[in-house]
């Protein structure tokens, strides 16, 4: 098989250079898609912190509020919950959505076609010792 290549090589440079570019722009695909789909997953934990923490604060203030001021106006005390418990939905729903983000083995598809192309290598050289 390596005397094949050889030859190969020997004969038409080309080709290797053709499949070493291929190669090349594979890989740079898979990790532009990586660094997409981490990007993104940062990003979505990121925002789920930066909600549970002002969750957590608007949380302390409305109770800080309800403890100082025990007659409020009944028609602005539903702000003291729901700020709180808008800002924990949110945090939830953007740490479930980074959660979804499964990210597939990292070069899948390279390594799939390096199987393919070993594959054809076999094949290739069982012909020609036939």
């Amino acid at each position: 098989m390596l005397s094949m290549l050889l030859k190969l090589i020997v004969k038409q440079p080309s080709l290797l250079l053709n499949h070493a570019q291929a190669y090349t722009d594979l890989a740079l695909d898979e990790t532009r898609r990586l660094t997409r789909r981490w990007r993104t997953q940062a990003t979505l934990y990121g925002l789920s912190f930066i909600s549970f923490v002002l969750g957590l604060v608007f949380g302390g203030v409305a109770l800080m509020l309800w403890a100082a001021l025990p007659v409020t106006a009944a028609q602005t005390s539903w702000v003291l919950l729901a700020l709180p418990l808008v800002c924990e939905t949110l945090a939830w729903a953007f740490y479930l959505a980074a959660q979804s983000r499964a990210a597939p083995p990292a070069f899948a598809i390279m390594q799939e076609q390096l199987k393919l192309d070993v594959l054809a290598l076999r094949e290739a050289r069982s012909a020609h010792s036939v």
